[in-house]
């Protein structure tokens, strides 16, 4: 048996795993139901919409922490301990964005995601707030 399909399969499939991840579109939905049309690319963490005839455009940032925790070494002599000192840094699933537009409007936003999908909400400079859907 060949050995090449086999090395062909698992290079394609390390590229894949390199491959960036396509832009996803987005939603902004109004009181009334009015979806306003974007995209939200996970490899620059950059995102735009369309409101009306303003274009908004910016970047977002997910939340990231630092957790420092302490143990006792053990009071028996034959069983290892873990290091006296622990850092641990977390990435969590939640992202604040910050958008502008072209005559100095904002929009910012927070929302929670998991995989493919995204939910929050935006608030406009003027104090429309919008729902911000990922992956409907």
């Amino acid at each position: 048996m060949s050995l090449k399909p086999l090395a062909s399969v698992a290079l394609t499939l390390a590229l894949a795993a390199c491959a960036p991840m396509p832009r996803m579109p987005l939603q902004l939905v109004d009181g009334q139901a009015k979806a306003s049309q974007g995209s939200l690319d996970p490899n620059t963490q950059r995102l735009e919409v369309v409101i009306g005839n303003t274009r908004f455009e910016g970047f977002y940032v997910v939340a990231t922490g630092t957790a420092q925790s302490q143990s006792f070494p053990s009071p028996w002599p034959m069983r290892r301990s873990f290091p006296l000192e622990t850092v641990t840094t977390f990435q969590s699933n939640t992202a604040r964005a910050s958008l502008k537009s072209a005559d100095g409007q904002y929009l910012a936003c927070e929302f929670v995601f998991q995989e493919r999908k995204a939910a929050g909400e935006c608030k406009e400079t003027h104090g429309m707030i919008y729902q911000f859907i990922v992956g409907e």
